[in-house]
């Protein structure tokens, strides 16, 4: 054997230095692989695609140096980083750190940054605790300082939030305590302590940014601290109940360990303290230490059991193996590699745009060699889009396909060599195709136009990873019919607008019955063979301009998850498109049908509540009286509030008197940033899929004529209306 063996290494020497001639060379054909989509089955949906808020704009320079941390060359480049950051490389999601060494007297942070101090004197204190006062009741403002947590900010989230909202879009903003230091007073032994701290800096951010964070990842890398699942809990359920006692409703992040292998244990740990399942919103984890598929399945079982997301948010160097394992084992919602940007000698992994100062007048931005490929997913999957099953007849090609809001399609598949696709179960419309290899970046072939039931063929010169992405526009476009967005939900108003619909004027016909019929004009709706109970269609109003509208309940018994829209004439097929059902999706009607300004609502008196000067029926309502808001969407799941029993409505059908219909979960409103107490929420008595509240105005909201109204139903946030307050 040792003989053999010899001989083979010799031989393998040989032909390293005397190739053997083209003629004798072993060709690998390319493989072939049928892809194949099942919009039946769905999984989870995408919130974001995160980045640390670091741009350059502060370095953490070394201790060698000393010099000030303020770039001088980010002036000169940010503009560049975040136009390509939101619009190419598609991220929407911002970690914001918050040092548990803010909560001092002294602005280390400040001095810092105007180069006051050195690197290594600021280290010392970033995350040393002095506390505020003995009070964790009471907040002193001279406690607390914010320069550091201001300037990125100022530097990074607000730029990032302008060019989302330019495209339609809203930041996730996820802020994210940290702690690497064992001082003698720590948060973590300190519940409320905690909650204080968080309390001041969203209270510190409404006061002078107008916005708050979306989520609070309570603190980063636990298991390199002395910090555990319990620590966790607590500090999750103090602070919950503090920000919620003053009108902030984010969602909660843990537990975020170094090592994925530990975040389990700490998540049973913290799902332990009793209320931390009424805030939790996301299981996180990072991968250093390594990952297994064990593990990730045991984070989608752990999200599916609590009914919450799962997330990786951190792995210095995470390609897209790492990103497409998290989404299609692990079911993530939101992704992070690291930071958004900085000045590096070579690309390490650690950021997605690596920075080079070398010229400070004329630096340069590089999309980062990992972040290339992970732009192939981050770029065309975009936030509310619903992953739909997607096998492969072949383990060179992993797919994971995705709809976006807008009914468009895009599967991204995965492949460690070259080879021909064959992608089954795509609707008709024109797709499409990009891929990145390890020496392509971001090839464009040319456009695939393909008829219904018709498969699309494309290809990949080797392994990377190819994207196929809808062009055309939906055939049909539902809306919620009181918000506009699109959302769905059982029992839901919408509204649809398309293509192909019966264009004939003397089609329109308005439901006088009920139950509603499910087919006006000869026009009929079916979402998943379920035919819809109908309002309205016709030539529609303002959302359609003058397009034909069809108004329509979305089935009680249609389940969450895709649905195939197909519009009908005569029972014969003229358009087809695709909902995407949650579970609730809440939408506030308002006065002037556009989603936006006034709320439909009444006051105690039954009287219509607004602005006497717009509508002169209307007037204000008193705080510490009953307003009742008019909604959609709060989903199917419904209770008798008399005995706890479960309802489920009839479709098309006026709600009974009694009994009473209750959400089964209770919205949380606010009321000019205040908390509001909902004393009923339900569907109206006598009406079809309407969602009442019934809202007391707290008495210490803000007065006139256009006061801002927040609902959040199970993480879910309706448009933001107003009401008239005296």
């Amino acid at each position: 054997m040792l003989k053999i063996g010899l001989s083979v290494l010799a031989l393998a020497g040989l032909f390293a230095v005397a190739p053997l001639p083209k003629s004798f060379r072993k060709v690998i054909p390319f493989q072939q692989a049928t892809i194949t989509l099942d919009p039946n089955t769905s999984y989870q949906t995408i919130v974001g695609w995160e980045a640390v808020a670091q741009a350059g704009q502060i370095s953490e320079i070394n201790s060698v140096t000393n010099r000030s941390n303020v770039s001088p060359a980010f002036l000169n480049y940010k503009d560049q980083l975040f136009d390509a950051a939101v619009n190419d490389l598609g991220l929407n999601r911002i970690r914001l750190e918050l040092r548990s060494g803010l909560e001092n007297s002294v602005d280390y942070g400040e001095r810092y940054t105007k180069g006051q101090i050195t690197y290594n004197e600021w280290k010392v204190h970033r995350y040393e605790i002095i506390n505020d006062n003995d009070d964790p009741q009471m907040i002193n403002p001279d406690g607390f300082k914010f320069f550091e947590l201001d300037f990125n900010i100022e530097n990074v989230v607000i730029p990032f939030r302008q060019r989302l909202a330019a495209r339609g879009e809203k930041l996730y903003l996820n802020l994210n305590y940290v702690d690497f230091a064992d001082t003698a007073f720590e948060h973590r032994n300190a519940a409320e302590e905690y909650a204080e701290f968080i309390l001041a800096t969203f209270l510190h951010m409404r006061d002078k940014y107008g916005f708050t964070p979306d989520a609070v990842e309570i603190v980063l890398e636990p298991d390199n601290t002395p910090w555990r699942g319990t620590h966790i809990g607590n500090c999750m359920v103090a602070t919950g109940n503090r920000l919620r006692a003053h009108g902030f409703n984010p969602d909660f992040v843990a537990p975020s360990c170094t090592n994925m292998f530990n975040s389990l244990p700490y998540f049973d740990q913290m799902i332990q303290i009793p209320g931390v399942t009424e805030f939790i919103a996301e299981v996180s984890y990072h991968r250093y230490g390594g990952a297994s598929n064990t593990a990730l399945q045991s984070f989608a079982s752990r999200g599916a059991q609590y009914k919450i997301d799962t997330s990786h948010l951190e792995f210095i160097g995470a390609t897209q193996h790492d990103l497409h394992a998290d989404l299609t084992i692990a079911n993530n919602s939101s992704w992070q590699q690291f930071a958004l940007a900085f000045p590096l000698d070579n690309d390490d992994g650690s950021v997605y745009y690596v920075i080079n100062e070398s010229n400070p007048n004329n630096p340069t931005v590089t999309l980062g060699s990992r972040a290339k490929l992970l732009r192939q997913y981050f770029k065309f999957i975009r936030y509310g889009a619903l992953r739909i099953k997607a096998t492969s007849s072949s383990d060179t090609f992993d797919p994971a396909a995705f709809v976006n809001t807008d009914g468009k399609f895009v599967v991204v598949v995965k492949t460690s060599g070259g080879g021909n696709i064959t992608l089954q179960g795509l609707p008709a419309g024109t797709y499409g195709v990009k891929f990145t290899t390890p020496s392509q970046y971001d090839i464009d072939t040319a456009d695939i136009t393909i008829a219904a039931g018709q498969a699309l063929n494309t290809s990949i010169p080797r392994d990377g990873v190819i994207t196929i992405y809808g062009k055309s526009a939906a055939n049909v476009v539902s809306v919620d019919a009181s918000s506009y967005a699109r959302a769905s939900s059982p029992g839901q108003i919408e509204a649809a607008f398309g293509v192909g619909f019966p264009a004939d004027a003397n089609v329109t016909a308005l439901a006088t019955t009920t139950p509603l019929p499910t087919k006006l004009s000869n026009v009929s709706v079916r979402l998943n063979d379920i035919l819809a109970p109908l309002f309205f269609v016709g030539v529609g109003g303002a959302q359609g301009s003058g397009a034909f509208q069809i108004n329509y309940q979305v089935p009680y018994q249609l389940q969450p998850g895709l649905a195939k829209l197909e519009v009908l004439n005569n029972d014969v097929v003229v358009t087809t498109g695709y909902v995407i059902v949650g579970s609730v999706a809440p939408g506030v009607f308002t006065a002037t049908a556009t989603g936006k300004g006034q709320a439909v609502a009444v006051n105690q008196d039954f009287s219509l509540n607004g602005d006497p000067a717009q509508t002169p029926t209307a007037k204000p309502e008193a705080r510490g009286r009953i307003v009742t808001l008019f909604a959609n969407g709060p989903g199917g799941q419904f209770v008798n509030p008399a005995n706890g029993q479960a309802l489920m409505p009839a479709s098309g059908a006026p709600i009974p008197a009694s009994p009473i219909h209750a959400t089964a979960s209770a919205p949380i409103v606010t009321i000019g940033g205040m908390p509001a107490t909902v004393t009923f929420s339900g569907l109206t008595p006598g009406l079809v899929g309407l969602w009442q509240l019934n809202v007391m105005i707290p008495a210490n909201a803000p007065v006139g004529n256009a006061v801002p109204v927040e609902i959040k139903l199970n993480r879910k946030i309706a448009n933001q209306t107003t009401i008239a307050v005296n």
